[in-house]
C-alpha cells in the first residue's frame, strides 16, 4: 500500500471516527479519565486495609534490572475493597494472607493508587490480552531487555555442578486464591497427574526433555522441590521463565476431574452435562487458569467468568502474594474486563474515543493506522509507546515444502526458486515504503551471545533481476503463457498462495502485494490471501498454502533458542515446514522424513538441551543458522524498530519503561497498573 493509499484509508477512518463520536452524549469521559477518577475517590480517605505493624526489613527485587535491596516496612496494607470483607470475617486479614517473606517489587514509575478498572477488547472469545497478564512462572526476566532472571514463585533456586539437578524453593505460607496453601505438592501434582498421563500429553514437553527422558520431581518439603535430570540441562532455569501452560496446578482442585482420584461414572456425568467427547478436552476445560472461574489461582489476577460470554472479566485475587516497597498488596487496580469485538475498524474507533485502557497496534490495523492514532492522541488522551521488540523478524517468508500438488512441490524444494525469489525483491523500497526507511532487511536472527551482528545474517540480500531470471531459467521454468508468466514443470500454469493473517505482523498484506508485484517480473504469478490467524493455523496444519508471510523468531530471550522460537524442529508446529518438525519431534512416528540437513538441526537440539559450555551452545546456534541462510529454509524480513507500537491512556502508570514498553506483555507485572489523577 503506497502513502496517497494511506492517506485515503486513514481519512475515511476520521471520517467514521467522527460519525462514531456524534453518536456519543455530550458528557462523554473516556474511561482513562472514569478509572483515574474512581482510583482518586476511592484513595482519598485512608480507607486501605492496614495489617499490624512489623516494622521489618524485606529483600526488593526491581523487574526492570534484577538489582535489589532491603526496604523497611511498616506494615502491610490491601485494597479498600477487602477492608468491609474482612471486617465481616469473610476473609482472613492481610497479614494472613500473604506468605512470610512476599515477593517485594520496586515499582518501574511510582507507587500506585488502589481502584479502578482496566477496559479492553478483543476480537476472539478465546483470546484477550489477560490471558498473557495471569502467567506467574517460577523465575521471571527482568524487561524490556531480558538480562537477568529475578525470582518469582520460587524465591531462589540451585542448580548441582553437573547441572542435572535443580532446586527450586517456594515461599513459606503462599496460598492460592481460595486460601489453601500453595506448596511443593501444586508442581509435583502437576507433573504425575498432567504431564505423565499421556491422554493429557501424549508428546511430552520438550522443555523438559534430555535427549528425550523426562526428569523425576520430588517433594523435598513443602516448600522445596527437585527436578532431578538423566543428562545435564543448565539451561532449566532460564526455561521456566517462559513456561506455557504453567508448570503447577492445584491438585486439591483438579482430582475431582481426573480418573487417577475421581470414578469414571461420576467424570462421565459431567462431561455429558458440559458437552465434552473426550475426557482430556473436558479436562483442560476444568485446568484453564484464563477461563474457569472455579479454580483457584496464585495470579494476581482471577477469572470471573468465562471467556466465552461477551464481556470477560478477572478481578483482583484476595491473597495474592507480591507487595510494592510500601507494603501494598498488588494488584492496584480492581480488574480487568474485555468487550468483544468484530474487527480492527471497530477497535481503532474505540481507542480514538479514549474508551480503553490500553491497545496493541496489531489490534487496530497496525502500521497503516499508526498516522491516524497519533494524529488522535489530544482527543482520546492516550499515549502512543513503542514496545521493545527482541529481533523478531517481520514479515519472514515461509514455504510449503511438503505441498500437495507435484509440481508445485518440486518447484519449492529447488532452492534455485527460493533465492530466485529472494533476489527479485526490492529490499530497499519495500522498507521505505512500508516502514519509512527505519528498518533493516535481514535474516532472522537471535540475541547475544548468538552473533547477530554476523554478517551471514545479510547473506545474499540485495535486488538482482537478471539473476533471479537466470536461475529460474537454469531450473528449466522457461516456457510461459500469453501473459509471460512461467509454467510449471509439467507444462501447466503455475500460481502460488501468499498467505498472511488479518492481524499480524504489521502490514503482511501490504509487504506480500509489493512481494507479488516483484515476482510477476521475473515471471511467477502468486495471489495474496489475508485470513484470520486462526483460519491460517487451521490451513497451515492442513498444509493448504505455498507461501506464508509471518514473524520469524529463531529464539532468544526470553525464548530459550533450544525450546522455543523456529531454529530447531522440535514440534508439530515448526513454520519451516510442520510435517518436518512432526517427523523429528515423534522420532519418525508421525508427519513426512525431511531432508538431512533438517535431521542435523534437530540433533543440534539434542546436543544443545544438555551441553553445560555456553560457548559450545553457541557454536551449535550458529551451525544452526548457518543451515538455515545455506538451504534458505525461509527467506529473510524486516527488523523494525517500530514494528508495533501500543496505544495507552494517559492515566495509567507503570506500563511503560522511558519511551516503550515490552512486546513481551506477560514479562510486565501488570499489577503495578494504576490510574493517577
Amino acid at each position: 500500500m503506497n502513502k496517497a493509499m494511506l492517506f485515503t484509508a486513514a481519512v475515511l477512518v476520521v471520517a467514521l471516527a467522527v460519525l462514531f463520536s456524534c453518536g456519543q452524549k455530550e458528557s462523554h469521559t473516556s474511561t482513562g479519565e472514569q478509572n483515574a477518577a474512581g482510583a482518586e475517590e476511592s484513595t482519598a480517605a485512608p480507607t486501605n486495609e492496614l495489617g499490624k505493624v512489623v516494622n521489618k526489613s524485606y529483600e526488593f527485587v526491581d523487574p526492570r534490572t534484577g538489582d535489589g535491596g532491603t526496604v523497611e516496612i511498616e506494615r502491610f496494607q490491601a485494597s479498600p475493597v477487602w477492608k468491609e470483607v474482612v471486617e465481616g470475617g469473610r476473609l482472613p486479614p492481610i497479614d494472613e494472607r500473604l506468605p512470610e517473606e512476599p515477593l517485594v517489587i520496586k515499582p518501574i514509575e511510582s507507587i500506585g493508587k488502589y481502584g479502578g478498572w482496566m477496559v479492553n477488547q478483543r476480537t476472539s472469545q478465546r483470546r484477550a490480552w489477560s490471558r498473557d497478564l495471569l502467567y506467574e512462572w517460577l523465575v521471571s526476566w527482568t524487561y524490556p531487555y531480558f538480562e537477568r532472571l529475578n525470582p518469582n514463585v520460587a524465591m531462589g533456586w540451585e542448580v548441582s555442578p553437573d547441572a542435572r539437578k535443580t532446586t527450586s524453593f517456594l515461599r513459606k505460607g503462599m496460598k492460592g486464591s481460595d486460601g489453601t496453601p500453595f506448596t511443593a505438592d501444586a508442581i509435583t501434582w502437576w507433573f504425575d497427574h498432567i504431564v505423565l498421563n499421556d491422554d493429557l500429553y501424549p508428546t511430552k514437553p520438550g522443555r523438559f526433555l534430555t535427549r528425550g527422558n523426562l526428569p523425576t520431581v520430588r517433594k523435598l518439603d513443602d516448600t522445596t522441590v527437585e527436578f532431578a535430570f538423566t543428562d545435564p540441562y543448565p539451561m532449566f532455569v532460564e526455561n521456566m521463565a517462559r513456561c506455557r501452560p504453567m508448570s503447577y496446578a492445584p491438585g486439591h482442585y483438579l482430582e475431582q476431574f481426573h480418573p487417577d482420584f475421581a470414578a469414571k461414572e461420576d467424570i462421565d456425568k459431567m462431561m455429558v452435562e458440559g458437552g465434552f467427547d473426550i475426557w482430556s478436552d473436558f479436562f483442560r476445560s476444568k485446568w484453564d487458569f484464563y477461563s474457569n472461574p472455579d479454580i483457584p489461582t496464585i495470579s494476581g489476577w482471577k477469572a470471573v467468568n468465562n471467556q466465552e460470554e461477551v464481556i470477560f472479566k478477572v478481578e483482583r485475587n484476595p491473597y495474592y502474594w507480591k507487595v510494592d516497597t510500601e507494603g501494598k498488596q498488588l494488584p492496584y487496580a480492581d480488574g480487568m474486563e474485555y468487550g468483544l469485538v468484530q474487527n480492527a475498524e471497530t477497535w481503532l474507533l474505540k481507542v480514538m474515543a479514549g474508551e480503553l485502557t490500553w491497545a496493541f497496534g496489531t489490534s487496530i490495523g497496525g502500521l497503516a493506522n499508526l498516522p491516524l492514532v497519533l494524529q488522535n492522541q489530544d482527543r482520546g488522551n492516550y499515549r502512543v509507546v513503542t514496545p521493545y521488540w527482541p529481533p523478531n523478524n517481520v514479515c519472514t517468508t515461509y514455504f510449503n515444502f511438503t505441498n500437495a500438488d507435484p509440481a508445485k512441490r518440486k518447484v519449492i524444494n529447488d532452492r534455485k526458486f527460493r533465492l530466485a525469489l529472494l533476489k527479485a525483491i526490492d529490499w530497499e523500497e519495500v522498507n521505505e515504503i512500508i516502514y519509512d526507511g527505519g528498518a533493516l532487511p535481514t535474516w532472522p536472527r537471535s540475541v547475544a551471545p548468538y552473533d547477530p551482528d554476523s554478517p551471514l545474517f545479510q547473506t545474499h540480500i540485495g535486488r538482482d533481476i537478471s539473476e533471479a531470471d537466470r536461475l529460474l531459467d537454469e531450473m528449466g521454468l522457461t516456457a510461459r503463457d500469453s501473459d509471460g508468466f512461467r509454467l510449471g514443470p509439467d507444462g501447466n500454469e503455475l500460481i502460488f498462495v501468499t498467505l498472511t493473517m488479518t492481524n499480524s505482523p504489521p502490514a503482511a498484506a501490504e509487504v506480500a502485494e509489493l512481494y507479488r508485484g516483484y515476482w510477476e517480473k521475473v515471471g511467477i504469478r502468486t495471489v495474496v490471501k489475508s485470513q484470520s490467524p486462526q483460519f491460517v493455523t487451521e490451513m497451515m496444519q492442513a498444509g493448504e498454502y505455498d507461501l506464508h508471510l509471518r514473524w520469524g523468531a529463531p529464539g532468544g530471550r526470553p525464548m530459550n533458542v533450544f525450546t522455543r522460537g523456529q531454529l530447531l524442529p522440535i514440534h508439530n508446529w515448526w513454520l519451516v515446514c510442520p510435517p518436518w518438525g512432526e517427523w523429528t519431534s515423534s522420532e519418525g512416528e508421525k508427519g513426512e522424513e525431511p531432508p538431512e540437513h533438517i535431521k542435523r538441526l534437530y540433533a543440534i537440539y539434542e546436543e544443545g538441551m544438555v551441553e553445560p559450555s555456553e560457548a559450545k551452545r553457541k557454536d551449535l546456534v550458529m551451525e544452526g543458522f548457518e543451515i538455515y541462510v545455506d538451504n534458505l529454509l525461509m527467506l529473510p524480513g524486516f527488523e523494525a524498530k517500530r514494528a508495533t507500537y501500543a496505544v495507552v491512556t494517559n492515566s495509567l502508570r507503570n506500563f511503560s519503561v522511558g519511551d516503550h514498553g515490552t512486546s513481551e506483555f506477560a514479562i510486565i507485572p501488570s499489577q503495578t497498573f494504576y490510574f493517577d489523577d
